[in-house]
């Protein structure tokens, strides 16, 4: 049976990179299209989310689920505050 320790991780380290890409595009540090990089955001929020899940699946030990469960938590709740921060945006 294949390993999958490294998913529980990755979804972790994935989940939080796009929060502070998003935050340096909102104060100018990442100069870059802002369509371009809130697609690329979901994408590795989604990644992340699959990532969990497999991790979450494929894992008998505690702390990998735990890592690989607050990982995918991390990831759907970063979604949700991009998604309401754009929408909120528009309104103004």
């Amino acid at each position: 049976m294949k390993k999958h320790h490294w998913l529980s991780y990755w979804s972790l380290s994935l989940s939080i990179l796009p929060i502070i890409a998003f935050f340096a595009a909102l104060y100018g540090y990442i100069r870059i299209d802002f369509t371009v990089l809130v697609t690329v955001l979901f994408v590795i929020l989604a990644v992340s989310i699959v990532f969990g899940i497999i991790g979450i699946q494929r894992n008998s030990r505690t702390k990998l689920i735990i890592t690989a469960a607050l990982g995918t938590l991390i990831a759907i709740m970063s979604t949700f505050f991009i998604v309401f921060a754009l929408l909120m945006s528009q309104m103004a």
